[in-house]
C-alpha cells in the first residue's frame, strides 16, 4: 500500500518500548496504549481518527488471530510517526 493509514507491528515490549521512546524522545508526546477491550473495535479507528501512535496487550480474539506469542504486544501508528520514531531510536537511547 503506497500510503497506508496505519501502520501494524508486533513486537516484544522492549521492542514497542523502543519505538515508543524515540517518538516520545523527538515529540514530547506520550503514547496511550489500552487493555481490556477489543483490537478490531479500538485500536485502528484510535490511529485514523487521532492521527497517533497507539498500543494495546490486545483481546483473545486478536491475539488468537494474529498468533502472538504471549510476550508480543500490538503497536500500530500512521506512517509518518513510525518514521519518526525510526529516524529517532538511536539518539533516544543515549
Amino acid at each position: 500500500v503506497p500510503e497506508p493509514d496505519a501502520v501494524i507491528l508486533f513486537g516484544t515490549p522492549e521492542q514497542i518500548h523502543l519505538l515508543t521512546r524515540a517518538y516520545c524522545y523527538a515529540t514530547g508526546s506520550f503514547i496511550k496504549g489500552f487493555a481490556g477491550m477489543g483490537a478490531c473495535r479500538m485500536l485502528l479507528p484510535q490511529v485514523i481518527i487521532n492521527k497517533e501512535p497507539i498500543f494495546t496487550i490486545s483481546d483473545r480474539a486478536w491475539r488468537r488471530a494474529f498468533s502472538l506469542a504471549p510476550d508480543e504486544l500490538t503497536l500500530a501508528t500512521p506512517l509518518d510517526k513510525l518514521i519518526i520514531m525510526l529516524e529517532n531510536l538511536e539518539q533516544s537511547q543515549l
